[in-house]
């Protein structure tokens, strides 16, 4: 016997359903997202701009440091013993 052409199998599966909910869930339909505004996408735009902005920004920060850290070891480096002992050269 086919279950799809069997006018009482609708109700035979509910009736398991209803006995042992565990074996049968309900099948769960997704939720479907409502499309975005154009305002909302504009705010999603800014942001990732911003988010985008700040990161650049960093990374120049970061390097600007390193730069200035290697110039000061270049001539902390260059500088002879007596110099960074504050002695007068002989």
């Amino acid at each position: 016997m086919n279950i799809e052409n069997d006018p009482n199998a609708d109700i035979a599966l509910g009736y398991l359903a209803s006995q042992f909910p565990e074996e049968y869930p309900e099948p769960k339909v997704a939720e479907k997202e409502k499309p975005l505004s154009d305002y909302e996408k504009l705010q999603i735009s800014k942001k990732e701009m911003v988010q985008q902005s700040q990161a650049v920004l960093s990374a120049a920060v970061d390097s600007d440091n390193e730069m200035s850290e290697r110039q000061f070891q270049e001539e902390d480096a260059a500088k002879s013993a007596f110099e960074i002992a504050g002695m007068p050269q002989p």
